[in-house]
C-alpha cells in the first residue's frame, strides 16, 4: 500500500469551520460548502463534513433555499412546454446525458423555480416531467440543477461516513475463494468495518460474532445497520458517550452501499492515473487501467460531495519486482519506486482509495474464508483510515495548527504502543487476550483462542512513550488502555542472539511475543529473562528494525479523525496534489512485510498441547517432553523449530510421530527445564509460541506447576 499525501492536512474536527486551510480565494464559503455558503449559515455540529441543514433535510442544499441543489449540469435556452399532465424538456445539450436512474427524481427549472418529477427519459437530451399544476410555459430560458441528491439516513448528532465500493472480476487464471470472486469482499468483511465504526465509543467491537436480535446484554440492542450491540436510550442524557439517535446511543455510522452484483473488468494493474508502459510486463498497457476511469463508470458524481469511493483490485502501479524497479516506473511522488505486492493506496484526508491483494497468497483450506475476511476487512479499514486523515503512526498533522498530534510522530510505522489497524503491525487486526482464560503469565501473553482474529480498531488513546534503549519491564506500557480496551495485546519482535542454537556461528532467531496493555501489568520485553530484570532497564529492538535506538510515541486516532474531504486538493478525480505538499509512504504492508510481522495469516491459537510432566523443576538439567498435535489447519512439518519457545526454553530435541493415530503427524519436542527462564515458582501457566516457515505465528497456553529444587512442591498450578 501507498498513500498520496494531500496539502489539506488532518485537522481536529472541532476546528473545521475556522481552519484557513479549508478556504478558497473567495472566502470559506467558496470552498468549504459543507460548512458554509454565501448568504447562509450551515454549522456542522458533529464535524463529519456534512452541514446540519443537509443532514436534517436529507439532501444537499448549497444555498439554503430549502430546495435540493447539485453541481450544475447545464443551462441554456430550449423548449419547455407544459400541459395539464406533463412537460417535455428538449434541447438540453450534450453536457447533460439522461439515464433511467432519473425516472422518479425531481429537478428544478431555474433557480428558485418549481420542482417537477421526471416521468420518463425520452433520450439523452429529452425528459418528460410530471407537472404539479396545470400551466403552460413555452420558450423559456432554463437551467437544470439536477435531481434530488439524497443523503440517506444522515443525522446531525452523529458523524456519518458514506462509502461506495467496486470490485474487480477474476482474471481467466483466477479461481473463486471461499465461494466468492477473489477480489470481491465478503459481506462479513464489510460488516466488521461497519461495526468497528459504530461500536468504538461503547466497547471493543467483537471481531468474530455479528450480533443478532436478542443476543445483546441487558440495556443494549442489536443494531441491524451497525452489526453491533448499542445502548438503549430515550434521551442524550442516557448516553455516556455519543448521542441518542433512534433509540440507541450513537457517535458514528459508516454507510456502505450494497456491493454491485457484477465486478468491473479485470486488469492486472490499477494506477492513480495512466500506468507508464515501463511498469508493465512487456509494456502491454492493455493490462492496466486508470483508477479514475473505473470510478467514472461506477460512481455517481452527484454523490461526490458526501461519498468516498474505494476499489478492490489486483495489483497497484506495477506487476513485478522487475517492472516496479524500472527506471521509468515511479510512484506518484515521482521519486521512489512502487511495490506491486503492496495491499493498497489511498489519499490522506481525501476521498479515494484502493485495496490490492493480488500478490498475497491465495487463501485455501479450511481457513480460506476466515483468512480472506481478515485481509479484506483489515485492508479496507486501513485504507479508509487514510482518507480520514490517519497515517501509519497516528493522525496527520500540521506543526503549527496541530501541535498536540504532531508529537505523535504520525509517519513512523511499527510502533508497538500504537494499537491501530493503521499500524502495519496490526494491519489485519489487533490481538486480544481473555481474562477468563488467563492467557497472560510472567509478563507475556497468548492471543485468546476464543478470538483468534483479534479486533479491528483505531487507537483510542495515546499511550506513554517507549524508549527502546531503556525499557522498564515492570512498568510495561502503563498506564496502558482503559477498559474494555485493556484486553488488547501489544505485539513485538526481537532477534535472539544468545540462546542455544541462536548464538554465533548460527544465525539469530527471530522471536515474537505479546504483552498486556492493561494498567499495572509488566511486559517481558527481552523475552528471554525473568520479568523485571531485577529492576534494571533493558534495551530491545522491539520491531526488529533499527536496533534498540527508536522512541515510540503513542497516538489517539478516534478523537482526531478528519471527516471533511470536500476541499482536499485531490477532491476532483485525477487531480494531483500540489508538488510542494506531496509525500509518499512506501513502508505500508507488503507480502514480505506481512510475513516478517507474522500477520500474513491470522495466528493459530488453538494448538493442542500436551505436557508429559505436570511439574517443572527449574534447577534440573532434565527435559520436559511436549507433544504438539497436528491437524488439518496446523502442519507441524512446517514449524520453524528455531522460533519455538516453551517458557523461554528453545527446543532441545525433536521427532515426528502420529501419537494420537489420526493420520496427521505430531511434533514431539523436548525442552530443558533449566532453560525455562520465563517461569518462576509462582507460575501456574506456561506459554508455547513459535512460527511456521511461512511466517504465521502460533501460540498455546497450558497449566503447569513449578518448583526450584527436587524437594520443592509445585505451586498453584498442578500439584
Amino acid at each position: 500500500m501507498e498513500t498520496r499525501r494531500t496539502a489539506a492536512r488532518r485537522i481536529s474536527r472541532h476546528r473545521v469551520q475556522s481552519d484557513p486551510r479549508f478556504c478558497g480565494p473567495e472566502g470559506c464559503g467558496a470552498c468549504n460548502f459543507a460548512v458554509s455558503f454565501p448568504g447562509c449559515s450551515n454549522p456542522d455540529t458533529d464535524g463529519d463534513g456534512l452541514s446540519d441543514a443537509w443532514e436534517k433535510a436529507g439532501w444537499i442544499d448549497l444555498n439554503c433555499d430549502g430546495y435540493t441543489n447539485d453541481l450544475p449540469l447545464t443551462s441554456g435556452t430550449g423548449t419547455l412546454a407544459f400541459t395539464a399532465d406533463s412537460a417535455v424538456v428538449t434541447g438540453i445539450g450534450t453536457a447533460f446525458v439522461a439515464g433511467p436512474a432519473w425516472i422518479g427524481a425531481e429537478i428544478q427549472i431555474a433557480p428558485g423555480g418549481p420542482r417537477y418529477t421526471v416521468g420518463s427519459v425520452d433520450g439523452p437530451t429529452q425528459l418528460t416531467l410530471l407537472s404539479k399544476a396545470s400551466e403552460t410555459m413555452t420558450g423559456n430560458s432554463w437551467s437544470v440543477a439536477g435531481p434530488d441528491v439524497r443523503i440517506p439516513d444522515a443525522n446531525p448528532k452523529r458523524a456519518d461516513v458514506y462509502l461506495k465500493l467496486s470490485w474487480m472480476a477474476n482474471s481467466p487464471t483466477e479461481a473463486d475463494v471461499a465461494g466468492l470472486p477473489s477480489h470481491k469482499p465478503s459481506q462479513e468483511s464489510i460488516n466488521w468495518v461497519i461495526a468497528a465504526f459504530a461500536g468504538a465509543h461503547i466497547t471493543a467491537p467483537d471481531g468474530q460474532v455479528q450480533c443478532n436480535p436478542g443476543s445483546c446484554p441487558d440495556g443494549l440492542t442489536c443494531s441491524a445497520e451497525d452489526h453491533v450491540c448499542l445502548p438503549i436510550c430515550s434521551s442524550d442524557s442516557d448516553c455516556t458517550a455519543g448521542a441518542c439517535v433512534s433509540g440507541t446511543c450513537q457517535m458514528r455510522r459508516l454507510h456502505v452501499d450494497p456491493l454491485p452484483a457484477e465486478g468491473v473488468p479485470h486488469h492486472n494493474i490499477v494506477g492513480y492515473g495512466p500506468v507508464p508502459p515501463a511498469c508493465v510486463t512487456g509494456e502491454d498497457t492493455t493490462q492496466t487501467i486508470n483508477f479514475f476511469d473505473i470510478k467514472a463508470s461506477s460512481f455517481d458524481p452527484k454523490r461526490a460531495l458526501f461519498t468516498r469511493y474505494g476499489l478492490f483490485g489486483h495489483f497497484q502501479s506495477c506487476d513485478s519486482t522487475g517492472t516496479c524497479n524500472a527506471a521509468d516506473c515511479l510512484a506518484p511522488d515521482g521519486v521512489t519506486h512502487p511495490d506491486f505486492s503492496s495491499s493498497g493506496m489511498a489519499e490522506v484526508s481525501g476521498n479515494d482509495f484502493m485495496v490490492t491483494l493480488g500478490a498475497f497468497p491465495t487463501a485455501s483450506g479450511p481457513d480460506a474464508a476466515q483468512i480472506k475476511t481478515v485481509r479484506e476487512s483489515g485492508a479496507m479499514m486501513h485504507e479508509l483510515g487514510h482518507t480520514l486523515g490517519l497515517n501509519h503512526g497516528g493522525p496527520d498533522c500540521d506543526p503549527v495548527l496541530d501541535p498536540i498530534t504532531c508529537t505523535y510522530d504520525p509517519h513512523r510505522p511499527f510502533k508497538v504502543n500504537y494499537l491501530s489497524v493503521m499500524n502495519p503491525a496490526y494491519n489485519f487486526g489487533i490481538p486480544v487476550t481473555d481474562p477468563l482464560l488467563s492467557t497472560c503469565t510472567n509478563g507475556l501473553c497468548a492471543p485468546s483462542p476464543l478470538k483468534p482474529l483479534g479486533v479491528l480498531d483505531f487507537s483510542h488513546a495515546a499511550m506513554n512513550d517507549l524508549v527502546e534503549a531503556a525499557l522498564d519491564e515492570n512498568r510495561g506500557v502503563s498506564p496502558g488502555l482503559p477498559p474494555p480496551y485493556n484486553t488488547y495485546l501489544t505485539k513485538f519482535s526481537t532477534l535472539d542472539r544468545t540462546s542455544r542454537g541462536c548464538a554465533p556461528p548460527n544465525p539469530p532467531c527471530l522471536l515474537t511475543a505479546y504483552g498486556s496493555v492493561a494498567s499495572g501489568q509488566g511486559v517481558n520485553w527481552d523475552i528471554n529473562n525473568p520479568l523485571g530484570n531485577n529492576g534494571a532497564p533493558v534495551a530491545v529492538d522491539l520491531n526488529n528494525a533499527l536496533g534498540a535506538t527508536e522512541i515510540f510515541h503513542g497516538a489517539d486516532d478516534w478523537n482526531f479523525l478528519h471527516y471533511a474531504f470536500q476541499c482536499s486538493p485531490t477532491f476532483a478525480n485525477g487531480a494531483p496534489p500540489p508538488e510542494n505538499a506531496i509525500t509518499i509512504t512506501t513502508n505500508e504492508i507488503t507480502v514480505a512485510a506481512a510475513s516478517k510481522a507474522g500477520i500474513l495469516e491470522p495466528p493459530i491459537t488453538t494448538v493442542r498441547l500436551e505436557l508429559s510432566h505436570p511439574c517443572v523443576d527449574l534447577s534440573s538439567n532434565g527435559v520436559v517432553p511436549v507433544t504438539l498435535f497436528g491437524s488439518s489447519g496446523f502442519d507441524v512439518t512446517k514449524i520453524d523449530l528455531a522460533s519455538v519457545r516453551l517458557g523461554g526454553a528453545p527446543v532441545s530435541s525433536w521427532s515426528l510421530d502420529d501419537k494420537d493415530g489420526d493420520g496427521v503427524l505430531d511434533l514431539k519436542a523436548r525442552f530443558r527445564q533449566s532453560e525455562m527462564t520465563l517461569l518462576s515458582a509462582q507460575s501456574s501457566r506456561v506459554i508455547l509460541s513459535g512460527r511456521l516457515t511461512d511466517g504465521r505465528l502460533f501460540t498455546s497456553v497450558s497449566p503447569i506447576g513449578v518448583t526450584t529444587g527436587p524437594l520443592g512442591t509445585c505451586g498453584d498450578g498442578l500439584k
